[in-house]
């Protein structure tokens, strides 16, 4: 079953974040694989340098030393392979590669650091277990490399070592001899050299890559669990030795705790990083949208208005109007069409609608409503208005309605011939009709709003006006009436009539222009609502012809 979706994060959204988040984890993970590889290779450049000029050796015997280095060496020939390897798979992917950088980034911390958890125990094995003079002449030499690798924690190794020397027999109190603090010691030593690699290791993975929080605790869970069971087997070797239980269970305790708490600093920068990204992507992507909105709308603009009609003067009719719409594009509607089968000065039908709502919405269902507008007049062009608003009621109730967007209509249709003017009205605002005398005639509504009701619970009820030459018959939607004041009252129906019996026209626009100014200077704020106010005027006859006296006529 197909669903929609109205978030305002579509699909389309995250599809281009995810896409442009991939693209900036490729960059880190480069510079992140490029620092890795050059920081091993100058910590094993600096361990080989170390150890020629004697300074591993003055705190361990030389062969303890070589097997340290020859450690290290290995531990960073497998970090040089591995991330060079992810290097040149991601560099020469330039278009996305299969794997993810994000997996990539985890298989490589996850084999580096289990293979640093394996090396680990066996350097500090060699160094603790051999005999080291006084910790005074034992120098504390700890590499700064920050990637955790084998080599570092050889100089960690020495640099506990040397610093602590335990006694050689029992104390007279009943503490543990020298071996089993030795044990204990090489216990703590592997335990927490182990929690510091992975902590390094990930901090410095999460400062280079813009991960998640949820994606930089992924490669911390194999290797917790590894160095959890790097302990058990550490713990057991030492209580075979004879180690106390308590020192044994203290260390424990302390690595994991230490490893329980090791991903949260990685963590919070990954969620202050990943909420920036998000916020900045987000800031950018609206910005576009906004400038691709405003070039669309101008264009939604510009075809909306090409389906109003365009103004005319023919067949002793004169035809202006001015539109207002709140937004760019409206759910006012004007539609004209004439009566070409009718010989001599044709009729002319006119239909003002006014749609629920605002903006595009109102917009698409104004385009919804020309479209039936138009089968309605194509089928019967002399359709008179009672019948164009029940077919528009029907079209409106079974189409709409059930999204709740309603409509008001007012279908007029004028005959110079028969000198009439014909009307109908869904809810609309009531029209004027200004003689040429100056007298005011109003067209009140004579049905409900479009869709409310079908059938026969809806009468267009059409009704009928002399329309004599001189006559304007002003229109409206509802935006002209609605504009408030700084105290809050409405233009209203009166002050329309007020003005259309003591003005006159624009010279250039007509009543349009003259009632849209009027609004403007009593509205105060910016537009509530679309306004559109149409004029048809017939002419007067020439000046030896004599006018009727105009009067309510059957239909």
């Amino acid at each position: 079953m197909k669903t929609l979706s109205s978030s305002p994060f579509t699909s389309e959204f995250s599809a281009e974040f995810e896409a442009e988040r991939q693209a900036w984890l490729r960059r880190r993970f480069l510079w992140y694989v490029g620092f890795v590889l050059v920081t091993n290779a100058v910590a094993a450049a600096w361990a080989i340098f170390a150890w020629s000029r004697g300074g591993m050796q003055s705190a361990t015997t030389p062969a303890t030393a070589i097997k340290a280095l020859m450690l290290g060496l290995v531990g960073a020939a497998v970090t040089l392979g591995l991330y060079g390897a992810g290097f040149y798979y991601v560099w020469h992917r330039r278009n996305g590669p299969a794997w993810p950088p994000t997996r990539i980034a985890f298989w490589l911390i996850v084999l580096t650091g289990l293979f640093s958890l394996l090396t680990t125990p066996m350097i500090t094995n060699e160094l603790v277990s051999q005999p080291r003079r006084s910790a005074a002449a034992a120098p504390i030499v700890i590499d700064p490399t920050p990637i955790g690798g084998a080599a570092d924690r050889a100089e960690v190794g020495v640099a506990l070592a040397g610093a602590v020397q335990p006694a050689a027999s029992e104390h007279p109190d009943g503490r543990p001899s020298g071996d089993k603090r030795k044990s204990a010691n090489q216990t703590a030593v592997a335990g927490f050299a182990a929690v510091w690699g992975i902590f390094i290791t990930h901090v410095l993975a999460c400062l280079f890559l813009p991960w998640t929080p949820r994606e930089s605790f992924r490669p911390l869970m194999p290797l917790i669990a590894a160095t959890a069971l790097v302990m058990i087997a550490f713990s057991v070797r030492a209580a075979v030795a004879g180690a106390g239980s308590g020192a044994l269970v203290a260390i424990a305790a302390g690595v994991v705790a230490s490893s329980m708490v090791i991903g949260l600093p990685g963590a919070g920068v990954c969620w202050w990083r990943h909420a920036r990204f998000h916020r900045r992507f987000t800031f950018d992507v609206m910005r576009g949208r906004y400038v691709e909105l405003r070039q669309e709308l101008t264009n939604a603009r510009q075809i909306h208005e090409s389906l109003f009609p365009a103004p005319f003067h023919r067949d002793g009719l004169r035809f202006r109007y001015l539109y207002e719409p709140m937004r760019q594009i409206g759910g006012d509607y004007l539609y004209i069409r004439f009566d070409d089968a009718r010989a001599g000065p044709r009729p002319c039908n006119l239909v003002l609608t006014d749609v629920t709502g605002h903006g595009i919405p109102a917009a698409l269902t104004v385009n919804r409503l020309h479209g039936e507008l138009e089968r309605i007049f194509a089928e019967n062009p002399g359709c008179p208005p009672g019948k164009v608003l029940a077919l528009l009621n029907r079209y409106v109730h079974l189409t709409l309605a059930n999204h709740s967007v309603y409509a008001t209509a007012l279908c007029l249709r004028f005959d110079p011939a028969r000198d009439t003017l014909e009307y109908a009205s869904g809810g609309h605002p009531p029209a004027f009709l200004r003689g040429a005398d100056g007298s005011i005639d109003r067209l009140d509504c004579t049905t409900l709003v479009l869709g409310a009701e079908v059938g026969a619970d809806f009468e267009p009820d059409t009704r009928a006006l002399r329309f004599m030459p001189g006559d304007t018959l002003i229109a409206y939607t509802d935006g002209a009436l609605e504009a408030r004041d700084a105290a809050g009252r409405y233009f209203g129906i009166v002050g329309l009539e007020r003005l259309l019996a003591a003005s006159t026209p624009d010279a250039e626009h007509g009543w349009p222009r003259a009632v849209l100014r009027a609004v403007d200077a009593h509205r105060y704020g910016p537009i509530a609502d679309d306004t559109l106010v149409v004029e048809i005027t017939r002419d007067l006859p020439a000046p030896s012809s004599s006018g009727e006296g105009r009067g309510g006529v059957g239909v």
